[in-house]
C-alpha cells in the first residue's frame, strides 16, 4: 500500500494494481482504476513519488526484472513500460527518491538516474554482503541495510561506507521520515537518529517481535508493524503501543493468523496484510477494511 494523497490510495497484489478512492474518514470508497500485469510476471514492489512540478509518479518493479511508470495525474493512470535491465528476483524491490531510482535483490544494488530508462550497478562498499533495505534523506544522502550493519552513501559518491554511529547489534529495516529523523530497526529495538545529528539512540520501547516495516504520518507519529503487530508511537518520543484492536474485530480468523506485510501513513494509515487493506484515519480511532 501507499498513501498517494489525501483522497487515493494505489494497492497492489503479485498481478494487479488498484487505484481506491477514500473518503475524508480515510474509509476507502471505491475502486477508480485497476491495471492487470499479464502473463506469469509478478509484481515484486511498487513506490509512489511526490514530484514537482506534478505529474506524480508511481514507479513498479516486476520479477523479470522490467518496469513500469505510472503517470498518476492522468485519469486513467498513464503507464510508461520499461524493458528489463535489472536481473529478474521474485525478492527485489524498489524505492524512489529525488531524482534518483534504486532497486535491491538480495546482493545487487542499482541505481537510475534517468526515471529507469537504464540503471547502473552500484554496489562498491557493499559488495558481496545481503542487502535487506535502502532509504534517501533530503540531501540525497542513501542508506543501506545489509548483513554488515548499515552503510551510507554521500550525493556526490558512489562508494558505500559504514556507518559506525549505528549502534545495533543488527539491522534489517531503515526509513527516514519527513522531520528527517532516521529510523533504524533491529530485530525487536528500534533506534532514532534526530535533526541531522551524528548518534543513533534507542527509540521508544514497548513492541514485541520482529520489525517488518516503519513509517510516520504528517503530525510525526510513528508507526511500527511486526509480523501480526501494529504499533503507534505519538511524536516518536511516547512508548509504542499496540492499535491494531480494531483490525482484530474485523476478521474471522485471530489476528495472529495475519500477516502484515506493508505500512504508509499520511493523514491516514494504511496497513497492507493477508486478511486485506485496512485504513485508519489518525484523528479517529476507526479502522476501515
Amino acid at each position: 500500500t501507499d498513501a498517494a494523497s489525501l483522497d487515493q490510495i494505489v494497492t497492489c497484489t503479485s498481478n494487479s494494481i488498484t487505484f481506491t478512492e477514500l473518503n475524508l474518514s480515510g474509509q476507502p470508497v471505491k475502486p477508480l482504476y485497476t491495471f492487470e500485469i499479464p502473463g506469469d510476471v509478478k509484481i515484486v514492489s511498487a513506490e509512489f513519488k511526490k514530484t514537482k512540478p506534478r505529474p506524480h509518479q508511481l514507479l513498479v518493479l516486476l520479477s523479470d526484472g522490467s518496469s513500469i511508470i505510472f503517470e498518476l495525474d492522468y485519469k486513467p493512470p498513464f503507464p510508461t513500460p520499461f524493458p528489463k535491465s535489472i536481473p529478474a528476483d521474485q525478492n527485489a524491490f524498489g524505492r524512489y527518491f529525488g531524482d534518483d531510482l534504486y532497486a535491491l535483490n538480495s546482493n545487487l544494488c542499482y541505481v537510475s538516474h534517468d526515471t529507469a530508462h537504464t540503471w547502473i550497478l552500484d554496489t562498491l562498499g557493499i559488495g558481496g554482503l545481503t542487502l535487506y533495505d535502502v532509504d534517501m534523506d533530503c540531501n540525497q544522502r542513501a542508506y543501506v541495510v545489509t548483513s554488515k550493519g548499515l552503510y551510507k552513501q554521500e550525493q556526490t559518491s558512489t562508494l558505500w561506507t559504514k556507518n559506525t554511529n549505528y549502534t545495533g547489534s543488527f539491522c534489517i529495516v531503515v526509513y527516514v521520515d519527513r522531520m528527517e529523523r532516521i529510523w533504524a530497526a533491529s530485530y525487536s529495538t528500534l533506534y532514532v537518529r534526530n535533526n541531522f545529528g551524528t548518534s543513533f539512540s534507542n527509540a521508544p520501547a514497548g513492541l514485541s517481535g520482529t520489525i517488518k516495516a516503519i513509517s510516520t504520518d504528517h503530525l510525526g507519529n510513528v508507526f511500527v508493524i511486526t509480523q501480526d503487530r501494529v504499533y503507534r508511537s505519538l511524536g516518536g518520543t511516547q512508548p509504542l503501543t499496540r492499535i491494531d484492536a480494531g483490525i482484530a474485530s474485523q476478521i474471522a480468523e485471530p489476528i495472529s493468523f495475519n500477516t502484515f506485510y506493508s505500512v504508509s501513513a499520511d493523514s491516514v494509515l494504511c496497513i497492507g496484510s493477508s486478511s486485506g487493506l485496512f485504513t485508519f484515519n489518525d484523528f479517529g480511532a476507526t479502522w476501515y477494511c
